[in-house]
């Protein structure tokens, strides 16, 4: 009798897709290691005015190859399912490497707005991860890669503050009774993709990182919104532009 494996088997796989979308067109990303995930699509249109690059287009989001060998990643929408969706498009393409900068809420106030955390670590209230063999309910990026950026951080005189990120894909279910539940746990802000991106990058074996610039607060159960402040976007643009030198500088 045939044995059978016990993982079971996808109907699509990301390569198929890759493949279909791409064909030999793939070839373009084989000197890129790294890819910058911008999910203010405001700070991913400045970036590609500040380094020299071309846009390339094909899969579920939009990708500049920077003539540094990184890449930035845009224009991908909102959330972990289309996070997700597009880093495994990228890991399929061959890229080892990610990292993500974005907004996050505070949860209470000792973060603030403005303030810039490197996220060591992300509880899932969030859809994606369970799809993936050995996912976990509080999920961790690349320690070495963390460990990394904390020093270039330091080096390049960034104020920064480690975190742990509540990730939701609900933004609009936010409530005071899941707000009390992880600050229990120790979370710091709030999210919508971290957890999802470091289960599916542990099960893809690529390396992932995540930043977030504090855009707003529930801190104590009331919304404190800052999106629009000048200070924060030039913060994000300002950190965001020095980790695409960082991985430019330092790569995998």
């Amino acid at each position: 009798m045939k044995k059978t494996s016990s993982a079971p088997k996808m109907i699509v796989e990301p390569l198929h897709f890759v493949g279909y979308a791409l064909g030999d067109r793939i070839s373009r990303l084989k000197d890129h290691h790294t890819v910058l995930f911008c999910f203010d699509v405001g700070i991913y249109g400045k970036l590609k005015k500040m380094f020299r690059g071309s846009i390339f287009s094909g899969l579920t989001g939009e990708l500049y190859l920077m003539d540094n060998k990184t890449a930035l990643a845009g224009k991908f929408g909102i959330g972990s399912p289309a996070a997700i969706t597009f880093l495994e498009e990228l890991a399929a393409c061959g890229i080892k490497r990610f990292v993500g900068i974005g907004s996050a809420g505070a949860l209470h106030n000792d973060i603030n707005h403005g303030d810039v955390v490197l996220c060591t670590g992300a509880f899932s209230d969030e859809g994606v991860s369970e799809h993936y063999p050995g996912y976990s309910k509080f999920s961790k990026p690349a320690r070495t890669l963390i460990s990394r950026l904390a020093s270039y951080f330091k080096k390049q005189k960034i104020k920064f503050a480690k975190g742990k990120a509540w990730s939701i894909d609900a933004p609009y279910r936010e409530t005071k009774e899941k707000l009390r539940h992880f600050l229990n746990k120790g979370a710091d802000v709030v999210e919508m993709e971290a957890s999802a991106m470091f289960n599916v990058a542990r099960f893809r074996k690529v390396e992932i990182a995540n930043v977030f610039i504090v855009s707003d607060s529930i801190s104590d159960g009331i919304w404190n919104p800052m999106f629009r402040a000048k200070d924060i976007k030039s913060k994000s643009l300002s950190v965001a532009g020095e980790i695409i030198l960082f991985l430019s500088e330092n790569p995998p």
